[in-house]
């Protein structure tokens, strides 16, 4: 198995106010997860809606080919 998990996302909303809602549509992660996105002082801020677990991580977002692109620096994980 390769060291990079590739997760399909599935864009549940536009941006607004800097918030972005996404869904993760994977089985190596909890199904049907619902996480918020919030950009506070120049870091990620990744709240799970399910778990109402916050994770303080920085992560690198870009936008490619209309595909949103989650990159963790400290798991390697990478999220198209």
């Amino acid at each position: 198995m390769a060291m990079t998990i590739t997760i399909m996302m599935t864009i549940l909303a536009t941006l607004r106010s800097r918030i972005i809602i996404i869904m993760k549509m994977s089985f190596h992660l909890h199904q049907d997860t619902i996480v918020l996105i919030r950009k506070r002082n120049l870091n990620l801020i990744i709240e799970n809606k399910r778990m109402n677990l916050l994770v303080d991580i920085i992560v690198l977002i870009r936008k490619r080919n209309l595909n949103l692109i989650i990159e963790n620096k400290r798991m390697n994980l990478l999220v198209v």
